[in-house]
């Protein structure tokens, strides 16, 4: 007995992407972006005068080690200081920027 040919319509509903629970995979996604990031950790006064007396020995060209914050995470950059810029409180370290109010650690 031969069935009757299904249309295009419903044969190609057979194949479309199907999900049981929608909206589940970017929920997940966001859960894993929450988890990553952190906030900012506070500076004690000693951390932030260790800081202040690093920075005012640092000159254009000196080699020098950073720990900062950013967009939730804590980076480490080693490299040469290019530009202190005092007025925007931002200091450009191997072509990349800092501002100096996210530091957490410095060393020459």
């Amino acid at each position: 007995m031969a069935r009757p040919k299904m249309s295009r319509v419903h044969r190609a509903k057979q194949f479309m992407p199907f999900s049981a629970l929608p909206g589940l995979q970017e929920a997940l996604r966001q859960k894993e972006i929450e988890h990553c990031l952190m906030e900012r950790p506070e500076l004690s006064e000693e951390a932030a005068e260790a800081i202040n007396a690093e920075l005012v020995c640092v000159n254009v060209g000196d080699s020098i080690e950073v720990k900062y914050f950013k967009e939730g995470r804590i980076l480490t950059l080693h490299g040469r200081v290019e530009k202190i810029d005092k007025t925007y409180r931002r200091m450009i370290i191997s072509e990349r920027e800092i501002r100096i109010d996210d530091l957490l650690e410095v060393k020459r």
